[in-house]
């Protein structure tokens, strides 16, 4: 009787710990330093024509990013366009980390978020698409949500489509 005790405390602990260690999860890699031809070719698949790509955002808030699915993303890579700096997505599992870019005001941003924008990051791409169907795939993030959440100040994300019709 004692060697199944001794078997069931062992398989106790052993199961104990197999539940209640952390989840191993890879980090988001991400390269800054890039053009904004790189943004958008990373960006972008064939059947689009680029006519003109205008970056509006400071050097160290905008990159491309692999390695996302294993970090919890359910895009695999991508670019990535921050209020902040690059430099401080990778790992960050803690709020408040602030970094005011200088990116200005977003007069779309301010339109939709109804007060004053800072920090903004833009991308802006005329293009025209060989078909008639136009897909993107984005994930938003916000390192100040949890302080923010139900104040007058959050972060605000906007994707604007305009064309002939």
């Amino acid at each position: 009787m004692k060697n199944h005790a001794f078997l069931l405390s062992i398989f106790l602990i052993c199961a104990l710990l197999a539940f209640s260690s952390p989840q191993l999860v890879a980090q988001i890699e991400i390269d800054g330093g890039m053009s904004s031809t790189d943004l958008v070719d990373a960006l972008l698949n064939e059947g689009l024509e680029v006519v003109s790509v205008e970056l509006n955002c400071p050097e160290t808030s905008y990159g491309i990013f692999s390695n996302g699915e294993s970090a919890g993303l359910s895009i695999d890579e991508g670019i990535v366009l921050t209020s902040g700096q690059i430099s401080d997505i990778p790992g960050n599992d803690e709020g408040s980390i602030s970094f005011p870019s200088g990116g200005g005001e977003d007069e779309f941003l301010t339109e939709i978020s109804g007060q004053m924008t800072n920090d903004a990051c833009a991308l802006i791409i005329e293009l025209v698409p060989c078909g008639d169907i136009l897909t993107f795939n984005y994930v938003f993030g916000s390192d100040e949500y949890n302080e923010f959440t139900c104040s007058n100040f959050n972060d605000v994300f906007g994707f604007f489509i305009s064309g002939p019709n």
